[in-house]
C-alpha cells in the first residue's frame, strides 16, 4: 500500500514546514475575519429591516395549505401538500436561516413529491417562521424530538404507516 505517483506525498521539514504553518494560520485568520465581517453586515441589514415581517419557511402559498397545530403547548406552523392518503414526508429546515428553502428548486421538489403521491409536510421549526418559540429551556433536542413525534402521530404516522423525514441544518440534527 503506497503512493504510485511521485510528488503526491512529500516530506516537508525545516523552514518549509514553518512556512506552511504560517500560511495555515494566515488563511485561518483571514477566514475568521471574513466570517466576522459577514455576520456583522448581516446583523446591520437585519436592524435596518425591522418593519418587514420575518421570512417564513413556507412563504410560497401556492405550494399547499397553511396549517397550525398545538403540540405540548407550542403552536407550530406547517404546510401540507399532496394527497392525504400518500406516505408522509416531513421536511425540517434550519431554524435560524429558513429563507432559502422556498427558492424555486425546493418548490419544484415539493411539487414533484406531491405529484408522485406523497403527502408532504414542511414545518417551521420552533421560533422560526410562523411557529412559536417558547422558553429557551424548552429548545433542547430531546424536547423538540418529542414534539415532532407528537406532530407525526397527529398527522397519522404509525409503525404500520411510517414517514420519511428530511432535514438540514438544525432540522438535520433533529432528523438524525
Amino acid at each position: 500500500m503506497g503512493v504510485k505517483r511521485k510528488g503526491v506525498l512529500e516530506l516537508v521539514s525545516g523552514w518549509a514546514a514553518i512556512e506552511l504553518l504560517f500560511q495555515c494560520v494566515y488563511i485561518g485568520l483571514w477566514q475568521l475575519l471574513h466570517l466576522a465581517a459577514r455576520r456583522l453586515w448581516k446583523g446591520h441589514r437585519r436592524k435596518l429591516s425591522n418593519n418587514n415581517p420575518p421570512v417564513e419557511l413556507t412563504v410560497d402559498s401556492s405550494i399547499g395549505i397553511h396549517c397550525y397545530i398545538k403540540i405540548m403547548g407550542v403552536k407550530y406552523h406547517y404546510v401540507e401538500t399532496g394527497p392525504r392518503t400518500g406516505q408522509v414526508i416531513l421536511i425540517l429546515g434550519d431554524a435560524p436561516d429558513t429563507g432559502n428553502l422556498w427558492v424555486p428548486s425546493w418548490s419544484s421538489v415539493v411539487r414533484r413529491l406531491a405529484e408522485n403521491g406523497y403527502h408532504v409536510i414542511t414545518l417551521d421549526l420552533r421560533g422560526s417562521g410562523g411557529s412559536e418559540s417558547g422558553d429557551r429551556r424548552d429548545l433542547s433536542p430531546p424536547r423538540a424530538v418529542e414534539e415532532l413525534a407528537g406532530l407525526l402521530k397527529a398527522v397519522g404516522v404509525s409503525e404500520g404507516c411510517p414517514a420519511i423525514v428530511i432535514g438540514f441544518g438544525i432540522g438535520g440534527l433533529l432528523t438524525w
